[in-house]
């Protein structure tokens, strides 16, 4: 069964369509693409397809506090871009040196033509091999499931 999302997501709105949700994956819907028991699932062209980089770090010792506040910047930049979903730093809870980051996006496209070339990024690029021990190892993954315990504060309407 398919259902209308209850909040609007930032950035979404400029894609002028509605988004669907259906067993955790979201739909982009053009207006008058689907008639009542058409289902997105049929439709390739209109999924939502968000990316996700595993971005692992190893950092020279003595550039910690360094490589953190380059690091710092650009994720309070990128979190007022409107293709941006989320981003988690975590740290190795064996190597204080050892960082990586969970970093999802609306569309690797846009991360490739336009992301990485933001101005906010450049300060950070050039840093990189100055506070890193080794090349940053990076993968990227495209989302087949999503579970998350939603804790919700004051009345949401049904619908």
């Amino acid at each position: 069964m398919f259902r209308r999302h209850a909040l609007q997501i930032e950035g979404r709105h400029r894609h002028r369509c509605r988004f669907l949700t259906c067993a955790g994956m979201d739909f982009c819907v053009p207006p008058g693409a689907l008639q009542i028991g058409e289902t997105p699932i049929s439709e390739p062209w209109i999924r939502s397809m968000p990316v996700t980089y595993l971005i692992k770090f190893q950092v020279v010792p003595e550039r910690r506090g360094e490589f953190l506040e380059f690091l710092e910047g650009v994720l309070d930049a990128m979190r007022n871009e409107p293709m941006f979903h989320e981003a988690i730093l975590h740290s190795d809870s064996t190597s204080e040196n050892h960082f990586m980051l969970y970093e999802t996006w609306e569309s690797h496209e846009d991360v490739l033509d336009v992301q990485l070339h933001r101005s906010y990024r450049q300060a950070w690029h050039d840093a990189l091999p100055r506070v890193l021990q080794q090349e940053r190892d990076i993968t990227i993954w495209e989302p087949m499931r999503s579970d998350r315990k939603h804790h919700c504060r004051g009345n949401i309407p049904n619908g």
